[in-house]
């Protein structure tokens, strides 16, 4: 089975001796046996605010267009901690500023009926966060 890998440009060479492979069609870097080393480049998915996608590429995170989602390397993971697990943060907009909270990252839950953030919610939209 193969285990998709986020590896940084200057390790490809490491990674290519250890015997991972690159997936020319996916653009990423796999492993189809279980090596420690090989195993701590595991591909793992965070959730980051929008507002925040600056911050979290400067740190390291790399954005998978299959995945539609930020990734990191599994060893990174402390790093990231805030962004671990998806917690949507709801808030109460008025119709008109859905346009606003949209370009600012807001999604729509659908069952819920509600607006949401991933995480945390912008310093523009706190005044309206559900308490």
């Amino acid at each position: 089975m193969k285990k998709y890998l986020v590896v940084p440009f200057e390790k490809k060479d490491e990674i290519k001796n250890l015997g991972g492979k690159w997936d020319n069609d996916k653009k990423m870097w796999f492993s189809e046996k279980n090596d420690t080393e090989l195993n701590k480049y595991e591909k793992v998915n965070i959730f980051v605010p929008f507002h925040q996608k600056e911050f979290v590429k400067e740190k390291g995170a790399i954005w998978s267009h299959e995945d539609k989602s930020w990734v990191i390397p599994k060893y990174r993971r402390n790093d990231f901690k805030e962004w671990a697990t998806l917690t949507k943060k709801y808030v109460d907009v008025p119709f008109e500023l859905k346009d606003m909270i949209r370009e600012g990252g807001g999604k729509w839950d659908k069952e819920e009926k509600k607006w949401y953030f991933e995480n945390t919610i912008p310093n523009d939209f706190k005044e309206y966060e559900k308490k």
